[in-house]
């Protein structure tokens, strides 16, 4: 079939920044093996209304499918790709996959103008998808999906077992879906992970070790299910040659929702990756992050572990089901800055067990640990989530397409009333943009290397306070999100500051 694959557009415009949707890359390499024509369009490299080049591709190509998906935030664009295409040709079949489809089907598909959704990993899904579209056969017995039958109702078939062997999965295809004009447009402060790069060059890549996590922290959902997988890491470096002769990349972001449990497998992962000379980031448990461990990480190239740090309220974390302690997570923050390892962390505020107590308590730890410059904001509820599946049960959630549709950014799912959780969120705000680490800055000015679609870019020179060493940040283009003041790692001891 002639298939046409979208990049919802991620940012207001095209142009900025965005993170390459590896999960389409996948999708679009599973439907080439299988001989079908796949043509890419990212609506991120592209400016205009994102209705007019949906629906000028689609005249363009005549394609039979027109395929995109993400996560839920991404709804609303969503609707509009679809719609667009709908338009361009009555006849197409639309089909979407990702988190939005995953966390609620039934609710997403009354949302979106689409004729099947897909559920979970969809590489074996979308090919048998295909086929059975391609031969006008009774969807019912294709596992993973949910489509609307003849009279109106709609079906979710059973889940589709997960794929155990990950080797098998082909290598994603970037190409496709336009990766080199993203990488071309890489800048120093489009990434926190790009901040470590020595001379403000990265040229960076997400890469997957892993698939799923194996634990269940009720805040969180899992787009490719609940069955954590490792990649055998031969497969990992050989697509990793692979693509440094491709794209001469210097950076590898390992997106794994969470990287190896097993302290054997990190300290082999390590010494493998050593040779390459490249920087890389994580994210990590921090039961993983002993002594060994982070002394071979940071030897090996590590610049950057994220963690899920949560709450410093034990009852929080408890409830959370983070399976961790708070002298365990003091004790990896403290550990990881001594390795001088960049950290990032967030505190979210307002799960089941949250009280004022225990708020304030996080709050506590917080305004004493300023130096591993940890995020603050409020918990936000996800379709799909254990948090959201208890929502709804309890009544907190009664329409779920109006929920899914809107995505309200804060329910209060919390033991503080409305009142006091309000005046904690404002609390969070003026903590996070008035409270700073500050940095000497030398100096801020206009930078000789321009990119003319992105907006104005600068040279910025500080210096760190804790190890004294000149930085300088070459090229960098600022954002929106940014505000009056960045955030910002020092190269040498990789502790963060505010400028």
């Amino acid at each position: 079939m002639n298939v046409l694959l979208i990049v919802p557009r991620y940012s207001t415009k095209g142009g900025e920044f965005y993170q390459f949707p590896l999960g389409l890359g996948y999708i679009a390499s599973a439907m080439r093996q299988a001989g079908h024509t796949v043509t890419g369009l990212n609506l991120n490299h592209y400016h205009g209304e994102v209705e007019s080049l949906v629906a000028e591709k689609v005249i363009e190509i005549d394609p039979d499918v027109c395929a995109t998906g993400g996560l839920s935030p991404y709804l609303p664009v969503l609707k509009v790709i679809f719609a667009a295409a709908r338009r361009a040709k009555p006849s197409i079949l639309n089909i979407a996959g990702g988190g939005v489809v995953s966390g609620d089907p039934e609710a997403c598909f009354e949302l979106i103008d689409i004729d099947v959704g897909v559920i979970g990993e969809a590489e074996l899904t979308i090919v048998e998808l295909l086929e059975c579209l391609g031969r006008s056969d009774n969807l019912s017995a294709i596992n993973g999906i949910v489509f609307r039958e003849n009279h109106g109702a709609v079906v979710r078939t059973p889940p589709r077992t997960p794929i155990k062997n990950l080797a098998e999965i082909a290598w994603p295809d970037y190409e496709v879906l336009g990766f080199e004009h993203h990488l071309a447009a890489q800048r120093v402060l489009d990434h926190h992970f790009f901040h470590t790069h020595p001379n403000s060059k990265p040229r960076a890549i997400d890469m997957v070790t892993s698939r799923s996590c194996p634990y269940s922290c009720t805040f969180c959902f899992h787009p490719v299910g609940k069955v954590y997988r490792e990649r055998p890491l031969d497969d990992f470096f050989h697509e990793l040659d692979a693509l440094i002769a491709r794209y001469d990349i210097n950076m590898v972001a390992i997106i794994d929702e969470l990287f190896s449990l097993r302290k054997s497998r990190l300290l082999e992962f390590c010494e493998r990756i050593k040779p390459y000379n490249i920087q890389w980031m994580v994210q990590l448990h921090v039961i993983c992050a002993d002594e060994n461990i982070l002394t071979a990480m940071r030897e090996a190239g590590c610049s950057y572990i994220s963690y899920g740090i949560e709450s410093m309220s034990q009852p929080v974390l408890d409830s959370m089901k983070k399976k961790t302690t708070r002298k365990r997570i003091e004790a990896a923050l403290c550990s990881t800055y001594e390795h001088k390892i960049g950290i990032q962390g967030n505190l979210i505020f307002g799960d089941t067990a949250e009280t004022l107590e225990t708020a304030n308590e996080t709050m506590h730890w917080w305004a004493n640990n300023r130096r591993y410059q940890v995020y603050l904001s409020r918990l936000q509820v996800f379709p799909g989530s254990p948090d959201y599946i208890k929502a709804v049960a309890d009544g907190l959630i009664t329409d779920r397409k109006y929920f899914l549709d809107t995505l309200p950014t804060y329910l209060n799912i919390s033991g503080i009333n409305e009142k006091n959780l309000e005046m904690l969120g404002l609390q969070i705000w003026v903590h996070g943009n008035t409270l700073f680490n500050l940095a000497p800055l030398h100096s801020f000015e206009l930078s000789g290397d321009q990119t003319p679609s992105r907006g104005p870019a600068y040279d910025i020179h500080w210096q760190c306070p804790r190890c004294k060493n000149n930085n300088a940040y070459l090229g960098s283009i600022l954002r929106p999100d940014h505000g009056q003041t960045l955030r910002l790692f020092c190269r040498t001891c990789l502790s963060r500051w505010d400028i």
